[in-house]
């Protein structure tokens, strides 16, 4: 279930709510990140809950293997979209919108392949 499939604001609390709706096994939040300097790169998974680190850790860990960018690893976040849920969840930082060579990289089409062959992959260890 996608929340949107264009550049439209859809509420933080709409998302989690449609989730929990429809029973699913797990929410993925797709974003990227932005900090006032442009020293940061790289990737981030965060998790709210405990029941979602080892999908969070299988997602980042093929991301390492697949991305061009770096990865700064699995965190917790404390974000509306997965503090709400009633099932598993994770918020995929893709790159930092902040730092060109960040931008270099998640503007071409190819890291976007990157990214889905990463998630499916991992998706595909973790349901096993």
């Amino acid at each position: 279930i996608m929340t949107r499939d264009d550049d439209s604001d859809v509420l933080l609390s709409v998302i989690p709510y449609i989730a929990n709706q429809a029973n699913a096994d797990l929410m993925i939040s797709f974003h990227y990140d932005a900090i006032e300097t442009t020293g940061a790169s790289g990737t981030t998974v965060y998790h709210y809950g405990d029941n979602s680190i080892p999908v969070a850790q299988a997602i980042q860990g093929q991301l390492m293997e697949q991305s061009a960018l770096e990865s700064n690893g699995v965190k917790f976040g404390d974000f509306q979209v997965i503090r709400d849920l009633s099932g598993e969840g994770v918020l995929i930082e893709l790159g930092y919108m902040s730092t060109p060579s960040d931008v270099a990289v998640f503007s071409q089409e190819g890291y976007w392949n990157q990214v889905a062959d990463s998630i499916y992959n991992a998706l595909t260890i973790y349901y096993q």
